[in-house]
């Protein structure tokens, strides 16, 4: 939690009475730790009221009252207030927990005005303060390791003081890097632009040190004589704001977020080693603390159902145009180095074809190239219908491209003769057959034409293995290999309100609503398809979830589980989800052998399942240890 409560200017009763408010909140609230802003037990605009020394004594004695409230409502306290230590006055931040005052935190960067009243902490070392029955150890700077109930470190937190609109560096290298959460009790003032400063700082901070960064701020009871401090408290991790104060506010202000420390611990194992410095890994002085670990019933924080689409909170710059810009010019860097001008693309009117088509059509308009050069191939079989076959040849028609139809079913039926394969029998064989037919058909063009068979295979697809061996599955270039499904709906739904071109929107619009299917299985009753992938594999939204917080998170089953049905809540049942957890493992390691051996894709998103810049797995890895583990959820 993090609280911007109401103040008053030297009203020390009046401010506690706030402080203990949002302490009381934040531990109805199952918060575990709670940051209030710098000085907030005084205010910061007390100025040449600091040197009044009687105020210091009824500073501690609130002090007291606040590590009494730690043990009372078993919550960690961090704090600002500021302190006389041999004679001098220094500004401070306590870490309270048990009952107890921890530690002192002074602050080092201290402005101009701040000098008037404070000093600099580099007459304190090897100090102690007294305050109440606890003589503390003042440490400039310290790792707060939180202990687990097996006593073993599980996250390691530390405490500034930092104006993020000036430019003064806080802590060393090694606390950033080591610090899974930076609590900042801070005072920056509010001035035009600062807001947006202000959260681009922090989250570019949280993003760089894979963290959680927690930013306290005074509120406007502040005084405004000279300054206005606008309570905008923030909580953010690993990049995203999870959240943030209102602006402006004057009353208390307290919001509470949960921090996911598989994200932190995952991105910070991945990315410790590019930081090369030959300073010492670890600050010299550390602090173990134990927290309440009680049971929590309420998750204080978003789950996103959608993890690869940017959501409005944190306003990712992944817009579709960007993708499709970027993909396009990955495609012409590829033409370009091998002096290709053609494009051979299997057109089936479903999603994957489509947007590769989009993305080749993209290409095309940027190098100024003739159109008729994007050979488009629509391949019927047994389970195509007469609404995608049209969709394809309208919307390569629309395009401007070359079109032409070659049915299979003729080269199929002759294989089945050869291979001595009974055509009723509609077996992985009977479907099989017709993908790689296509895919030989759409190689051997691409020579005629010397060009370039473009994949359409998406990273949904590689993940769970939704493809031919030797057949969808290869390519020359595979420009959508890093879309994942979900992403891939966004974009060609946010293209088609986008368009100024009304026949191709009504062919988009037609392709979305159609139902995703690879179409090898007969048609049923009235030639209605009877083949849907998500019947078969599960619902691609889920699959996408368990994808992204797989890989990029290494979420454990039980975590994975336990979040899929909150964010799913209203969705899935419990029983569907854990039925499609276990498939999607199952899936993911019987399908790497696929992925071993795909042709070259950019990646557009943090997932990437190229063995050679993203995923690297061996294909005999066993799934044993998550099986055993979702199978017990």
């Amino acid at each position: 939690a993090v609280s911007s409560p109401e103040c008053k200017v030297m009203d020390l009763e009046f401010n506690f009475n706030m402080i203990k408010s949002a302490i009381e909140f934040a531990s109805e609230n199952s918060a575990q730790i709670i940051a209030f802003p710098e000085l907030a037990l005084t205010s910061i605009s007390g100025e040449d009221l600091f040197f009044q020394n009687n105020i210091y004594e009824r500073i501690n004695s609130y002090l007291v009252k606040i590590s009494e409230l730690s043990s009372l409502h078993k919550i960690c306290i961090l704090i600002g207030f500021p302190t006389i230590i041999n004679s001098k006055i220094y500004n401070c931040n306590a870490i309270i927990n048990e009952g107890k005052i921890l530690a002192i935190i002074p602050k080092s960067n201290l402005s101009k005005s701040d000098k008037r009243y404070f000093s600099d902490t580099s007459k304190l070392a090897n100090e102690y303060c007294t305050i109440g029955e606890y003589n503390i150890p003042i440490l400039e700077e310290c790792l707060f390791n939180i202990i687990d109930n097996n006593n073993q470190i599980s996250v390691s937190f530390s405490v500034v003081s930092d104006d993020i609109l000036s430019l003064a560096p806080y802590n060393s290298i090694e606390t950033k890097i080591n610090s899974h959460i930076i609590f900042n009790l801070s005072l920056s003032i509010e001035i035009i632009g600062s807001a947006e400063h202000r959260r681009k700082h922090i989250t570019a901070i949280s993003e760089q040190f894979n963290c959680a960064y927690i930013y306290a701020c005074p509120s406007p009871g502040e005084s405004s004589a000279e300054s206005v401090f606008s309570g905008h408290s923030i909580i953010a991790e690993n990049g995203k704001i999870l959240n943030e104060t209102q602006r402006l506010q004057f009353y208390s202000q307290t919001i509470i977020s949960d921090i996911d420390l598989d994200i932190l611990i995952s991105e910070k194992i991945k990315n410790i080693n590019n930081f090369d410095f030959e300073h010492k890994l670890f600050p010299t002085q550390s602090i173990d603390i134990q927290l309440n670990n009680s049971e929590v019933n309420k998750l204080n924080r978003n789950v996103d159902k959608t993890p690869f689409i940017p959501n409005e909170i944190n306003k990712l710059p992944i817009y579709p145009n960007e993708i499709i810009t970027t993909l396009a010019t990955a495609l012409i860097k590829r033409l370009n180095s091998i002096n290709c001008e053609n494009l051979v693309l299997g057109l089936s009117g479903g999603l994957d074809s489509t947007f590769a088509l989009i993305v080749a059509n993209e290409a095309y308009n940027l190098m100024q190239l003739d159109k008729k050069n994007i050979h488009c191939i629509s391949m019927p079989g047994f389970g195509t219908t007469e609404r995608t076959k049209s969709n394809a040849e309208k919307l390569a028609e629309a395009y401007g491209t070359s079109f032409r139809e070659i049915s299979i079913r003729k080269s199929i039926e002759q294989h089945f003769i050869d291979i001595s394969h009974n055509i009723n029998d509609t077996s992985v064989v009977y479907e099989n057959a017709q993908a790689r037919e296509r895919t030989q058909i759409l190689m051997d063009i691409s020579n005629k034409v010397n060009g370039i068979v473009l994949g359409t295979g998406d990273l949904s697809e590689s993940a769970l293995g939704w493809c031919t061996y030797n057949g969808d599955h290869i390519s020359m270039y595979n420009p959508n290999c890093g879309v994942p499904k979900t992403l891939m709906q966004y974009i060609i739904s946010s293209l088609k309100e986008t368009i100024n071109n009304n026949e191709i929107k009504e062919i988009l619009e037609s392709i979305l609503t159609t139902p995703i299917s690879p179409e090898l299985l007969p048609l049923g009753k009235d030639n209605q398809l009877q083949q849907k992938t998500e019947d078969k594999i599960g619902s691609y939204l889920i699959n996408d979830f368990f994808i992204y917080n797989f890989i990029r998170y290494g979420y454990s089953p039980k975590k994975l589980y336990l979040l899929t049905n909150i964010a799913f809540k209203s969705d899935f049942s419990e029983i569907y989800i854990k039925e499609k957890l276990i498939s999607f493992y199952k899936r993911f390691f019987n399908s790497q052998f696929k992925r071993s051996c795909v042709p070259d894709g950019p990646q557009i998103t943090e997932i990437s399942l190229s063995p050679r810049a993203g995923w690297k797995m061996v294909s005999d890895s066993s799934m044993k240890l998550w099986l055993d583990q979702a199978s017990e959820l």
